[in-house]
């Protein structure tokens, strides 16, 4: 496995557009690989953005809502996306080719916690879900509403508007650390 017990941490630089992060942004993650897969652990702003109305788990489209987002390239383009609220609610998805989605609706070992404008979230991700040939990755962070919308990356994917699955922005796994 390409993560060991050592934590690989990566942390949000900036916008999707290299502009700086406002005051107060944050966004850092720790990787540990694991006999049975991943093991994240973030922390970030809260901002107070509403939750989704589904109860916490598995919830779809969850990119509209205040998220960290984790992604993990393989071979062939094949990708997972991770989207993880500071409620309870989190995302997995399946992806071969740009935004080519296979599979959603993983479950998921997740906890997070709000403590006043942080918040702290645990996730195990199984080893079945990771791509093969695991080479490179990304990690996001939105938050805000309407204009206030806030497009954050550690690699910004650059371009015309914010585009989280702009594989060629991704970072070496191997330099992440």
């Amino acid at each position: 496995m390409i993560f060991g017990p050592t934590p690989t941490q990566i942390a949000l630089s900036g916008s999707w557009d290299a502009s700086p992060l406002l005051s107060g942004e944050f966004g850092e993650l720790l990787i540990y690989g694991e006999p049975q897969g991943l093991r994240l652990e973030m922390r970030g702003s809260y901002f107070g953005d509403p939750p989704p109305e589904e109860p916490p788990g598995s919830t779809a489209q969850l990119w509209q809502f205040e998220v960290l987002e984790l992604f993990l390239l393989g071979s062939e383009q094949h990708y997972l996306e991770l989207e993880f609220s500071p409620h309870g609610h989190y995302l997995a998805l399946l992806l071969h080719g740009e935004r080519n989605l296979c599979s959603e609706g993983h479950s998921l070992q997740y906890q997070a916690r709000i403590q006043g404008d942080e918040w702290f979230a645990q996730a195990q991700i199984p080893s079945q879900l990771l791509p093969l040939g695991l080479n490179a990755m990304n990690f996001y962070g939105i938050h805000g509403q309407a204009e206030e919308r806030r497009y954050l990356a550690w690699k910004p994917p650059l371009g015309d508007k914010p585009d989280f699955h702009r594989l060629e922005s991704f970072g070496a796994i191997e330099s992440a650390g």
